[in-house]
């Protein structure tokens, strides 16, 4: 379980981020020179806690995820495409096991696997 503002570093890819401190916010390294690098994470905290992932600076999550809660489709804005400066957070309908997997494509943060309550930041 990583500390509210924790940043990643590229030396922890492949890690599985077991984390359970509710309203923590984690930050993504910059994508520059880290094409390959990812990351797991896995809600093992309070059911109905939540937590944020955030980009680096004006860098975009991407992709979509499966929420849980009401079996939709969560999306990024621009059809998947992602904005700048948004979190992923997992919301207040959260479960123990609810989780993302984030690769990094080069240029920005992509969703390649998850399931659990999840939001893009509006």
């Amino acid at each position: 379980t990583l500390a509210d503002g924790f940043d990643l570093t590229a030396a922890m890819s492949g890690a599985t981020i077991f984390q359970s401190t509710n309203g923590a916010t984690l930050d993504l390294p910059a994508v520059s020179g880290l094409a390959g690098v990812w990351y797991r994470f896995v809600f093992v905290g309070t059911p109905s806690h939540t937590f944020n992932i955030h980009p680096n600076g004006s860098e975009i999550i991407g992709g979509k995820i499966v929420d849980v809660a009401d079996g939709n489709v969560v999306q990024a804005a621009n059809a998947g495409a992602g904005a700048a400066s948004k979190m992923l957070q997992l919301d207040s309908g959260s479960q123990v096991g609810d989780r993302v997997t984030l690769v990094c494509t080069g240029s920005q943060w992509l969703i390649v696997d998850g399931l659990g309550s999840w939001a893009f930041e509006s």
